[in-house]
C-alpha cells in the first residue's frame, strides 16, 4: 500500500489534561505533558485513496486507520480524527497547532465538493 500523504500536526492543549497512551494508538505521541499543557505529535496511519462511485461519477475519497466522517449534503467527504480529552470543570482548553507539514495533490476529486 503506498502511503499518499504525510501530516505531522503538534498540537498544544493549555488546560490540566491528563492523558494516558494506548497501545492500540499509534497515530499519536504524547512529546509533553503536564499539569498545564499537552504536545502531542500526530501523523495519520495507512492514508490511502478510496475510489467511489456516486451517480455513476468516480470519486478519489481520503482515508485513513481510525478516520471519523461528517457527512453534511453539500460538503466535501474529508476524513477527521477525534481525540477525546478530560479537561477538568475549572479547566479551559486551547488549541494551537505548532507545525503542520502537508502534501497538495491536483486534479482530486473528492464527494460531496463541486
Amino acid at each position: 500500500m503506498k502511503r499518499v500523504c504525510w501530516i505531522s500536526v503538534w498540537l498544544l492543549l493549555a488546560s490540566s489534561i491528563k492523558v494516558i497512551p494506548s497501545p492500540i494508538n499509534n497515530d499519536y505521541k504524547i512529546i509533553a505533558q503536564n499539569e498545564s499543557s499537552l504536545t502531542i505529535e500526530y501523523s495519520p496511519e495507512y492514508f490511502t485513496f478510496d475510489t467511489v462511485t456516486v451517480n455513476h461519477q468516480k470519486y478519489l475519497k481520503p482515508n485513513f486507520y481510525q478516520a471519523s466522517w461528517v457527512n453534511k449534503a453539500g460538503e466535501p467527504q474529508l476524513p477527521a480524527r477525534i481525540f477525546t480529552l478530560g479537561v477538568p470543570p475549572s479547566g479551559k482548553a486551547t488549541l494551537n497547532i505548532l507545525s503542520l507539514d502537508y502534501k497538495t495533490i491536483d486534479g482530486v476529486r473528492i464527494p460531496g465538493s463541486i
